[in-house]
C-alpha cells in the first residue's frame, strides 16, 4: 500500500532548517509503527488499533537535495519469529513512505524495518573513440567510431560514501560528500531504521455482576445469584474452548429454584421444582450456592488459540438457625362431635413451630416456613362402604401462613391437623407425614432464591367410630420429641395437597 502524507512538524522542522542552514542537505529516515485519525499522523507512536498492527517507513528527501535525488524505502513487517508479514515499497520526488499491516496476536512482538535509499537523478555518458589513436574521426576515416565506454551518476553531496549502517526509529542524514560520480548504479543504500511493540498478552477477567473479582476473594451468601461474566483481551479476539469449574455438585450449588405459578404471598402453586448447574460452557455462568465454605471457581478458554485462565475465591456465607416444634396437645374430638383433630387452632394449636436466626456480619436476609406432605391420608367408612383419600405435596399455601400473634423476633407458625365426621360416616381415620422447612432468602445481588437452611419432620395418625352420635377415639399417635436437622433439600412437590388430586399410597 502506498500513500503520501508529509507530517506538519516535520514541515515546520523543515522550514526552520531553511532559514538557519541553507547548505545543509540531509535525508529524513524513519520506520514506525503509526495510526492514523481524522489525517493527523501520530508519530513515534507504537499501537494496536482494532486488533491490527500498522507499520509506517519512510525515506524524505529535503527541498535542497530533492533536485538530484529521489526518495526510496522498503518497509518489511516482521513477527518475533523473523516472518515476514507485509512489505511495500515506494519511490518519490520528496518523501516515499509506505503502510504495512498484519492482525494482531497476543503477548507478540512486531517490528517495523525501514530500508531506506536515495536515487541518482542525474547521469552523463562516457564515449570513447576507437580503435585506439584513431585520428581524425571526422567521418571520412572508416576505421574510426564512437562508442560508450561507460555511464556516471552525479552524487554531488556524497552519500555514496556512506556505509549505510542501522538507525533507531528516527535518524537525521547529512551528505557524506565530497561529490562523486557513481558508476553504472543510481541507487545509494543509506541504511536501515525499525521500531517494535509487543502486544498486550492474552488475558481474561471475571466479574461478579459487573465487578471484576479476578484473583481476590469475596464474600458472598447462599441464595446470592451468581453472576459470572468474562472479559478478554484482545477484547476482539477469538474466544474458544471455554469452561468453567465450578467446585460442588448439586447438592451445594444449583442453576436455580422455581415456584410455579411464580410466588405471591398467600396462594397454592402446583410445583416447585430444582435445576442443577450443567451448563458450564459459555462465557458466563449463573447458580446459587445452598452450603457454606471457600471455594475457588475457574474460568479456562483459548483466544486466538491461546490458552488463558483465571479464577476467583468465594468465600460462601451461610446463616445459622434451630426450628423447634412443641406439642401442644393431644388428639382429641371436637364439642361438637364433627371432627378429629390434634389441636385447635383458634385456641391451642397442635404442633407450633419456632425458629432462631443468625445471619453473617455484612448481610441481611429474610426466612419463610414452607410446609410439604409425604401423605396425608384418610378414610371415612359410611353406609357404602370405605371413602379412601391419599393426598400428598404441598401443604396449602405458600410460604406456610405465619399465626397471628407472630413477631419478627418471634416468626412462629403452628399446623392443627384433622379430619371432619360426615353425618353418614361410622368410622373414620387419618395418617399424616409431614416436613416443615425454614428457608432463607438474601438482599443481596439481584434476583436471589429461597434456599433450605433446617428442616423438621413429624407425623400424626388417629381412627375413631361413632356409636349412635357419639364418636370415640379408638387410636391415636401424637408427635413428641421433634428435632430438626440442617439440610440443603429443597422443598420440592408437584401436586398441591388442598387439590384433592390422589398421590400414590
Amino acid at each position: 500500500m502506498k500513500k503520501s502524507l508529509i507530517c506538519a512538524a516535520l514541515l515546520i522542522f523543515i522550514s526552520c532548517l531553511a532559514a538557519t542552514r541553507s547548505n545543509a542537505q540531509q535525508i529524513y529516515l524513519f520506520s514506525q509503527s503509526s495510526c492514523e485519525q481524522d489525517g493527523v499522523d501520530c508519530a513515534s507512536s507504537i499501537g494496536l488499533y482494532g486488533g491490527t498492527i500498522y507499520g509506517y517507513s519512510a525515506t524524505e528527501v529535503d527541498y535542497w537535495t530533492s533536485d538530484d535525488y529521489s526518495a526510496y524505502v522498503d518497509g518489511q513487517l516482521y513477527d518475533q519469529n523473523g516472518t515476514l508479514l507485509d512489505n511495500e515499497w515506494d519511490e518519490e520526488d520528496f518523501i516515499a513512505q509506505v503502510y504495512t499491516s498484519t492482525s494482531a496476536n497476543p503477548g507478540t512482538v512486531y517490528t517495523e524495518v525501514g530500508y531506506h535509499d536515495v536515487i541518482a537523478r542525474y547521469y552523463y555518458e562516457d564515449i570513447g573513440r576507437g580503435p585506439e589513436g584513431c585520428s581524425p574521426c571526422d567521418g571520412c576515416n572508416t576505421d574510426c567510431y564512437y562508442f560508450y565506454d561507460n555511464w556516471y551518476w552525479s552524487d554531488p553531496f556524497g552519500f555514496s560514501f556512506m556505509n549505510g549502517g542501522y538507525f533507531g526509529s528516527w535518524e537525521n542524514v547529512y551528505g557524506f560528500g565530497p561529490p562523486a560520480e557513481i558508476e553504472n548504479d543510481e541507487t545509494v543504500y543509506l541504511g536501515q531504521t525499525s521500531q517494535s511493540l509487543q502486544t498486550p498478552a492474552a488475558k481474561v477477567d471475571i466479574r461478579l455482576n459487573g465487578n471484576s473479582v479476578t484473583g481476590q476473594t469475596v464474600s458472598v451468601i447462599v441464595g446470592q445469584k451468581m453472576n459470572l461474566t468474562t472479559s478478554v483481551q484482545p477484547s476482539n479476539g477469538t474466544v474458544t474452548n471455554s469452561q468453567w469449574t465450578v467446585p460442588g455438585g448439586d447438592f451445594d450449588r444449583i442453576a436455580n429454584y422455581v415456584v410455579v405459578p411464580p410466588p405471591q404471598g398467600g396462594y397454592t402453586p402446583t410445583s416447585a421444582t430444582v435445576t442443577n448447574l450443567t451448563t458450564l460452557t459459555n462465557s458466563s455462568v449463573d447458580f446459587y450456592w445452598i452450603t457454606g465454605g471457600s471455594r475457588t471457581v475457574q474460568y479456562s478458554c483459548k483466544i486466538n488459540n491461546n490458552a488463558v485462565q483465571a479464577q476467583v475465591t468465594l468465600n460462601v456465607q451461610r446463616p445459622t438457625a434451630t426450628i423447634t416444634a412443641a406439642t401442644n396437645s393431644s388428639t382429641q374430638i371436637a364439642s361438637q362431635q364433627t371432627v378429629l383433630e390434634l389441636g385447635d387452632p383458634a385456641l391451642t394449636p397442635g404442633i407450633v413451630f419456632t425458629r432462631t436466626l443468625s445471619i453473617p456480619s455484612g448481610f441481611s436476609g429474610s426466612t419463610q416456613w414452607v410446609q410439604v406432605f409425604t401423605h396425608k391420608n384418610g378414610t371415612l367408612t359410611g353406609p357404602n362402604g370405605d371413602t379412601i383419600l391419599h393426598t400428598c405435596g404441598l401443604d396449602g399455601l405458600y410460604p406456610y401462613l405465619l399465626d397471628s400473634d407472630a413477631t419478627a423476633t418471634n416468626l412462629k407458625t403452628s399446623d392443627s391437623p384433622n379430619v371432619g365426621f360426615p353425618q353418614t360416616a361410622t368410622g373414620a381415620s387419618t395418617d399424616y407425614s409431614a416436613t416443615m422447612w425454614l428457608l432463607f432468602r438474601p438482599t443481596t445481588g439481584t434476583n436471589p432464591i429461597w434456599v433450605p437452611l433446617r428442616k423438621l419432620s413429624w407425623s400424626w395418625s388417629a381412627a375413631a367410630s361413632k356409636s349412635g352420635s357419639t364418636w370415640t377415639i379408638t387410636s391415636h399417635s401424637d408427635p413428641h420429641n421433634l428435632s430438626d436437622s440442617g439440610t440443603t433439600d429443597f422443598p420440592l412437590w408437584a401436586v398441591n395437597a388442598d387439590s384433592g388430586q390422589q398421590c400414590s399410597p
